[in-house]
């Protein structure tokens, strides 16, 4: 890029600018999905859950929540335990936002926290909020609806990056969605409330 930006004569100045841009963008490709959930987040999910949660079927080796099991691979084929959280990987948010739903109406899931990015118009959010059947999954002929969630939409969130560090915050709005007990919605809310700039119902 470098060359090419030089041979049509463009100022120096501008030339380190094209480099630190493409810098940056090669930095951001090779990070990829593999943002991790900053502390202050456990933190609110080790409150609500009293301890650490029962799985993460999404995590990696560079992962800081405390959990009880966690798949660093494998999360969209194996079973989820009763409680649970979720940062996926978001170039995949229909089929986690899928199986996630699966496990919660068909599986042995009983409560699960979701961190997301905002996206209210995606086919994933509709599902997500139960306002559309995930599909196209069919049991016994019936369709499958997500829970009805509570959602926390979030202040933003400085993920931690490969360095190890937290990094700039997210470029999108994070959200925080709730599966679970009704019983249990209001305890969400107070665990997370250092994080909360409005919350309210999917549907």
């Amino acid at each position: 890029m470098h060359e090419r930006l030089q041979g049509v004569g463009l100022p120096e100045r501008m030339t380190k600018r094209a480099k630190q841009i493409a810098k940056v963008a090669e930095k951001v490709a090779h990070a990829g999905d593999h943002f991790c959930t900053p502390k202050v987040v456990d933190d609110c999910l080790f409150d609500f859950f009293n301890g650490p949660v029962g799985l993460d079927p999404c995590s990696n080796s560079r992962s800081i929540i405390r959990s009880k099991k966690r798949y660093t691979a494998g999360g969209l084929h194996l079973p989820w335990e009763r409680t649970n959280f979720e940062n996926n990987p978001y170039s995949k948010m229909l089929r986690w936002v899928q199986k996630g739903s699966r496990e919660l109406v068909l599986g042995g899931a009983q409560e699960l926290v979701t961190l997301w990015p905002v996206a209210t118009s995606t086919k994933w959010w509709k599902q997500a909020t139960g306002c559309e059947p995930i599909d196209p999954e069919v049991e016994g002929g019936k369709e499958i609806w997500s829970p009805n969630p509570t959602l926390i939409f979030a202040k933003r969130i400085a993920f931690i990056g490969l360095s190890g560090k937290p990094e700039d915050g997210a470029r999108h709005d994070p959200v925080f969605f709730y599966y679970g007990p009704e019983k249990r919605h209001r305890a969400f809310l107070r665990a997370f409330n250092s994080l909360i700039n409005w919350s309210t119902r999917g549907r």
